[in-house]
């Protein structure tokens, strides 16, 4: 006997799986910290260090004229500006970290589960996260990637971190961009109108 005055189920809420969701961003958020974290040790330990760009300091050639590992230490922010400012990358790393969470819980609840829109979450956080241990730890952050090529000169070393962020920002960008979705049925209907 079925009884009437039962309440039909609840609607799913907008953050239902959340916690889920944020599981597997953080998941991959720590792979990206740690493969970040062994590359920074591995160069840390393998290369000297004796200034960007200094002769005498140890590098890998990669790719000859155009790409070396190297081992230089960054405390500023990106392209070596802010030297010596760690207090402020430090509070501000926190800062950004709690505006991120705040953006993919806002973008979960508008009702955006698409998958390649969440990658660029753990990127964003995996790199914040990579570059605040360096940070925290004191002896500035470690990079070691290096393109060069000699007519241009060299592009500022940088790391797995923020090779990481500048990837989740394109991405951002990129799914930000306006879309123009029609089907053929809307499109012939418009050519009719």
């Amino acid at each position: 006997m079925i009884d009437a005055s039962a309440s039909p189920p609840a609607a799913p809420s907008p953050t239902d799986g959340f916690p889920f969701a944020l599981a597997r961003v953080i998941a991959v958020a720590l792979a990206i910290i740690a493969v970040d974290q062994w590359t920074k040790h591995w160069v840390s330990t393998h290369l000297r260090q004796l200034g960007s760009f200094s002769p005498g300091y140890d590098r890998i050639v990669i790719i000859p004229g155009f790409f070396d590992i190297v081992h230089h230490r960054n405390f500023g922010a990106a392209f070596g500006i802010l030297q010596g400012h760690r207090t402020f990358f430090l509070v501000a790393t926190v800062v950004a970290m709690i505006l991120l969470f705040y953006m993919f819980h806002t973008a979960w609840r508008s009702g955006e589960r698409r998958c390649s829109r969440h990658v660029v979450w753990p990127l964003f956080f995996g790199g914040a996260v990579g570059n605040l241990i360096d940070r925290i730890r004191g002896d500035g952050v470690v990079d070691f990637l290096h393109f060069y090529h000699e007519p241009l000169g060299h592009y500022p070393s940088f790391n797995v971190a923020d090779s990481c962020i500048c990837i989740g920002i394109c991405l951002l960008i990129f799914y930000s961009l306006p879309r123009r979705r029609r089907t053929g049925a809307g499109a012939d209907a418009s050519l009719h109108s």
